[in-house]
């Protein structure tokens, strides 16, 4: 989608992340910053049944060892 942004075609509605080398360069440009304010770390939202499959369990506790 970057990359499609960058070629003219549209834009792209991605994680700040995943473009900044194209906005540090100059090449995007960010658009409604009022609309998108910043928060910290990844978002998880999952159903809350009490059977968590175990790839989605084993995912889950990667992204919270990461964060901590």
């Amino acid at each position: 989608m970057v990359e499609a942004a960058v070629d003219g075609l549209g834009i792209a509605y991605v994680p700040e992340i995943v473009a900044s080398e194209r906005l540090a360069s100059g090449q995007l440009v960010e658009l409604l910053e009022a609309w998108s304010p910043p928060y910290p770390g990844l978002m998880l939202y999952y159903p809350g049944h009490r059977h968590v499959p175990a790839a989605l369990r084993a995912f889950i506790d990667l992204l919270k060892a990461s964060d901590s």
